[in-house]
Formats: C-alpha cells, structure tokens, sequence
C-alpha cells in the first residue's frame, strides 16, 4: 500500500477536474522528531506555488529547516566530459521545452518560484545524476522527451494532444494512488535504461532526501516531487515514523485540460481554447 501522493476532484462548477498534490506529516512517536512533506507537481498555477510557499514559509518562521530537491541549483565537483556536456545541454533544452509546453495552460515552472536562498538543497547535482545512470542512458530518456514534446510552431494544434495525454496520464496515476498501488509499476523494468532512471532518478535521491532529514536537528519541511512520496513514505516507516492523515493538507496545481475536447481539437487540426484557471471557491469544493 502506498499513500495518494496526487489526486483530482470536481470542482464546483461544469469545468475540468482540479489536480491536486498533499502536505503530508509525519512524526517519530519515539523522539518525537517531525517531518512535513510538501509534495509538489513541477508545473502549475502561480497560485499553488503561492500557497505552497506560505505553508512553508510559516513552518521555516516556526523554526522548521526547509530542505528541498534541485538537482539543477547545485555546482558539480568536478568538470563534465564532453560527452556528459551534451547530455547537460540537452537536459536545460528539455526543460525549457517542457516550460514552454505548460505555459500554455497558464502554469509555470516550480523551480521558478518555490525557492528560497534559506532552504537547503539536499539532492544529486546533475552531472551526478548523468554519471549515475550513464550519459547513453540520459540521452536516450532526453530524446523521448524531445519527441513526445518538440513539434513546429506552426502545428499549434499538437498541443490538444499533449493535454489530453497530460489529462489521461495524470487520472490514470490517480486512480492507482487512491487504491493504493505503486504508480510506477513492478519492479524491476522489462526495460533496463528505465530501471536505471528510476533506480537513480526516484531511489537513490528518496534515500537522500530521507537520511538527511531523518538525522537533522530540529523540525523539517521537505519539499519533493509527488512521485517522491510513497517512497519517502516507506523509507519513513523503516526509520519509526508514523504519518497522521488527519494532518494531510492538499493545494490544488490547477485544472486538468478536457480530454474529450482536446482530442477532438486535435483531430481537427485546431489550436487548443484558452486553459481556465482556479478560483477561490473551485479550489474550496475541489478540496472539500
């Protein structure tokens, strides 16, 4: 069994269904030492950001040390390869690209806005990360991602299909997260470049993350990509913590684009409609 580290919800008006990710605290019953977990998509709606930011920011003024993930925000021991240069240029071309695909619907880019020269990055430089899962491995996953997101600006339409793919995905991952499954499957992976991604990209950084907060003084809020937490979760478990659902807290990123209409939009070769944002009262029924 693993938490609902992503969920969505209807709002309270006919439009798509709010996206949401949790706050999720834990405490060691035995040291009586706290961990709060804001899980985070890594695009959205400034507005989540906002308020993700104030939760935090409340915490840290409490005394609370933020550690968060950002690969991209630490300077590597040493210098590339000129193998492994290309696959660091490759890798800010693929997040630019993602950025420039998401600001269609009105959402930005979580690194961005949710960081703050107090918190601390506890994570893997890229460069490690690279070395980690091997640079032929990286660029192979990189060049996936170029295809499934790179089209000609004058296909305006390819959009539609990106949001409703976006859509589909994320009510799939939903759905398992609600019953308790691992959204990312059996391990190990027919596939072994993409047992490598995760072995590095999910494991390795989630035991990071976790021995670090685990054997910090005082209080922590850790700041994750949602798909992080049911492995943080479980590594948690293993060092005493307990979770308190009572105490679980979840922000809305925004709406998930129409899969329906997208598609048909596709179809049509026509450009994607103006996405809708959140309003204070969508995101209070969307919560209730």
């Amino acid at each position: 069994m693993t938490l609902p580290h992503i969920r969505v919800r209807p709002t309270s008006r006919r439009r798509p269904l709010a996206f949401q990710t949790p706050v999720t605290c834990f405490r060691n019953p035995d040291t009586g030492h706290r961990l709060q977990v804001a899980s985070t998509f890594h695009f959205g709606e400034p507005g989540y950001y906002q308020a993700l930011l104030d939760d935090i920011t409340a915490h840290e003024r409490d005394g609370w040390q933020v550690q968060h993930e950002g690969s991209q925000h630490l300077t590597p021991a040493d210098t590339p390869t000129a193998d492994e240069q290309t696959v660091l240029n490759d890798l800010a071309a693929s997040r630019d690209l993602d950025t420039r695909r998401m600001s269609v619907l009105g959402w930005v880019s979580q690194h961005s806005v949710l960081h703050r020269p107090t918190w601390r990055t506890v994570d893997m430089a890229d460069l490690d990360i690279i070395r980690a899962v091997g640079h032929d491995t990286m660029r192979a996953h990189l060049t996936t991602t170029r295809k499934r997101l790179d089209w000609p600006d004058t296909q305006p339409w390819q959009h539609c299909r990106f949001h409703a793919l976006l859509a589909l995905g994320v009510r799939h991952i939903a759905r398992a997260a609600a019953h308790g499954n691992d959204p990312h499957g059996p391990r190990p992976h027919p596939d072994p470049r993409k047992e490598a991604l995760d072995r590095v990209l999910l494991d390795a950084r989630t035991a990071l993350a976790v021995n670090t907060a685990t054997t910090t003084d005082g209080n922590v809020v850790m700041v994750w990509g949602a798909a992080h937490l049911p492995g943080i979760a479980a590594e948690l478990a293993g060092h005493g913590y307990h979770v308190d659902p009572a105490d679980t807290r979840w922000h809305t990123v925004g709406l998930l684009p129409p899969v329906t209409a997208s598609a048909i939009r596709y179809l049509l070769r026509r450009p994607p409609t103006p996405h809708p944002t959140t309003s204070t009262e969508a995101v209070a029924e969307a919560s209730a």
